[in-house]
Order: structure tokens, then C-alpha cells, then sequence
């Protein structure tokens, strides 16, 4: 049987730590340094959902938002703007991109400091890892301020940093409630149907067309796999958009390192099965992540773990074989492929997609708290989560 659904009522709002740790950032910023007080919170989920799903708990940091926004108020006065004259009186009335005025937004003079504020805060707060040694999603970034408003109504309500990515189980909630909101991410995602036991594969169909296989995917009859994926960008923001909610995930974290291992040997097979479904682009970015901001892809002799040796190996053994010939990209030797990747994906702000797996045996499907970082802004203020997960992938546990 298909594994079932977690059980997460009242988990993130009843069971956050008491304890609070102070810590105090500094940030220079021109001629002047800003001290920032901050409190930290605990928080660990129950056992059995450490075990189901590899996220342990996380560290939530929030920065009170009179304090965040006294300090972006002063810096903007000192350059000869007035953010309360401008109707901008809170951090929540900070909107960096919007559409055609719908909502107060910075001053274009301004933005670009926002931006640097924030960028160092999280700097800070992730050891200099998160957004620019992460793929970064962010979450409603197509969608309207409406549609937004659903979205963080469900960042509340549906605990959502356990809910899967692409979860079939909420399709038919998401579409009765807010068409446009359900397609926050799931609109241009194509999905690939295989039959479990003979790896056959079935069709190519939209998201919203899985509803036919509920009944074969609860007997555990197919499996299903991402056409492409969940769309990020490496080291980045989209367009700098530092006010929406964000998710940062890192192949410095082990557990997300081994997912996008096995997610790449399970595209491999399954072109090698089924060369009609051209997986090369899904192949090459899982690449990209892999290496991404990292020496792991290096010429032979680097010390890195036989487990890196091994998924490397096929990495290059996958670019020769690919790009042998091919008269534009000659791949003949390891420095070929470092070149590759430089050229092809190793730069901040490239848009790179991680495929999600539903029903794999041995690659669970995706989640938010998968991530490394995530943050938020919210009435209160700026909120940074660090995720704290286990060392391996959780194994399947069946219904």
C-alpha cells in the first residue's frame, strides 16, 4: 500500500521551544554599523515523524520588525527619502516587485539597499551559506498579491513545512479553493506514469490529470516522476524578490546530497529504459546542483568521499557520452567537464529545477523541510529557519 499521510495537527504552534536565545548581529552598512538584537527558538518534531520524513526540527530566528524597520527607515533618511511620507510604515508594507501598483512599493533608489540589508542578515544567520551557497525557491514568485495571501494562510495553517512538494493529496482541496493559488507551482509541471512492477512506462499527462491514478497509486500499481521540477535559482533571489517566503536548499546538508544522488541515477535509468523521454535537461541540472559552488567536480585525486567518487564517475561518464558527437562541445577528459559546468551551470542566478519522485520505494518525495534554510517575512517580522535533518533518507513506510 501507499504510504499514508502524516499526522501534523497543532505540531509547529504547540510544540516551538519556551527557551529563547539572544544573539546580536552586526552590520555595517556605509559609515555606520547597526546592532540587531535577535531571539532563537527550538523546535523538534515528534519521533515518529523524524523517522517518516528525515526532518528532525529546526532553529527559528526572528528579528523584531520595528527594530528591522527603524533601521531601513534611517538609512533611506540619510539618503533624502522618507519612507513614512511614501505611505510605507511597516516592514509587511515592503513590496519589492509587484505588478503595476497594486501595492505600495520601495523607492526604486532604496531597493537595491533593502535588498544588501537582508542578503547580509541571512549571510550572517546561515554562516555565509544561505542564499549564495543554496538553490533558492521562492514561493509564490508568479502568482498574484491575492493568490499570495492564500499561500501564507496555508504557510500557517497546513503546517507546511511538511507538506510534500507537488502533494497529490491536497490537488483537489487546492483547485476547490483558489484555482490560481494552486498553481503556484504545479501549473507547467508534466508528470511521467510508470507501472511499478514491470517499469513500463504509461504516459506523459499534466498535474492535475494524477487524479486518474489515485486508485493505482493507493495499490501501490505505478510510480510517478517529475518531467522537470521544482524551479530555484542557484545563489539567488528571482529579480532580488527578498520579501517573499523562501526556501534554501544545500548539498552541504546530507540528506539532501543523497536525494539528488539517487534522483540522478533513477533519471539515468530511466533514459537508458526509455531514451524517447529526453531527461538530458532534468540529468545536467542535477549536475549543476550537485557542483554547484562546490570543488566536487574536479579533476581526479581531490580528496571526496567514495560516494561522491561514485556518482561522479557517472556524471562524467554521462557528459562524455552525451556530448562525444557533439561539434560544438567536444567533452574528451575531466578538464573538458569542469569547463562544461563552469560554463554551463557554476554561476550565481542560473534557474535550475529539482525533480520530485511520488511513490518511489527508494526516493522519498520531496518536502519543504527538506530545505536547509527557509525565511519569511510576517507582521510580527523577519523570520529565519534553519532545518536540522537526519544523516540518510528515510526509508518507506508502508500503510
Amino acid at each position: 500500500m501507499r504510504e499514508q499521510p502524516l499526522k501534523i495537527e497543532n505540531l509547529q504552534s504547540s510544540q516551538e521551544s519556551k527557551e529563547k536565545k539572544k544573539k546580536t548581529l552586526e552590520m555595517k552598512i556605509g559609515d555606520n554599523t547597526y546592532m540587531i538584537e535577535t531571539e532563537s527558538y527550538d523546535f523538534e518534531y515528534p519521533k515518529n515523524i523524524q523517522q517518516e520524513t528525515g526532518i528532525i526540527g529546526y532553529e527559528r530566528t526572528k528579528i523584531n520588525s520595528a527594530s528591522l524597520y527603524n533601521i531601513i527607515y534611517d538609512i533611506s533618511l540619510k539618503k533624502g527619502i522618507d519612507l513614512k511620507e511614501k505611505g510605507i510604515n511597516s516592514i509587511t508594507d515592503i513590496k519589492m516587485h509587484t505588478k503595476n501598483g497594486e501595492k505600495r512599493v520601495v523607492p526604486s533608489e532604496i531597493t537595491p539597499l533593502i535588498i544588501e540589508i537582508c542578503y547580509d542578515i541571512l549571510s550572517q544567520l546561515s554562516n555565509k551559506q544561505y542564499p549564495t551557497n543554496t538553490v533558492n525557491h521562492m514561493l509564490s514568485a508568479y502568482t498574484s498579491d491575492d493568490a499570495k495571501k492564500i499561500h501564507k494562510q496555508d504557510f500557517k495553517a497546513d503546517k507546511f513545512f511538511l507538506q510534500k512538494i507537488f502533494d497529490i493529496d491536497l490537488l483537489e482541496k487546492s483547485q476547490k479553493r483558489n484555482a490560481q493559488a494552486f498553481n503556484f507551482h504545479n501549473s507547467n509541471i508534466k508528470l511521467d506514469v510508470f507501472d511499478k512492477k514491470t517499469s513500463q512506462f504509461k504516459e506523459r499527462i499534466e498535474f492535475h490529470e494524477i487524479k486518474k491514478y489515485s486508485n493505482e497509486l493507493q495499490n501501490d500499481k505505478v510510480l510517478v516522476n517529475t518531467n522537470d521540477g521544482l524551479n530555484n535559482f542557484s545563489g539567488d533571489f528571482w529579480l532580488g524578490q527578498i520579501d517573499l517566503m523562501s526556501f534554501g536548499f544545500s548539498m552541504d546538508d546530507n540528506l539532501f546530497k543523497e536525494y539528488i544522488s539517487k534522483a540522478f541515477n533513477y533519471y539515468v535509468k530511466k533514459q537508458e529504459e526509455n531514451p524517447s523521454l529526453m531527461y538530458g535537461k532534468i540529468l545536467e541540472h542535477l549536475i549543476a546542483i550537485f557542483t554547484f559552488n562546490k570543488k566536487r567536480f574536479t579533476i581526479p585525486g581531490e580528496n571526496i568521499s567514495d560516494d561522491d567518487k561514485e556518482l561522479l564517475e557517472n556524471m562524467r561518464n554521462y557528459i562524455k557520452d552525451t556530448y562525444k558527437d557533439n561539434e560544438y562541445i567536444k567533452i574528451a577528459n575531466d578538464l573538458d567537464i569542469q569547463k562544461f559546468i563552469d560554463n554551463r551551470y557554476r554561476i550565481r542566478g542560473t534557474e535550475l529545477e529539482i525533480p520530485v519522485l511520488i511513490n518511489n520505494d527508494e526516493i522519498p518525495q520531496l518536502q519543504w523541510g527538506h530545505a536547509k534554510y527557509a525565511h519569511f517575512f510576517n507582521e510580527k517580522g523577519f523570520n529565519f529557519i534553519e532545518f536540522k535533518h537526519a544523516e540518510h533518507l528515510p526509508k518507506k513506510v508502508q500503510g
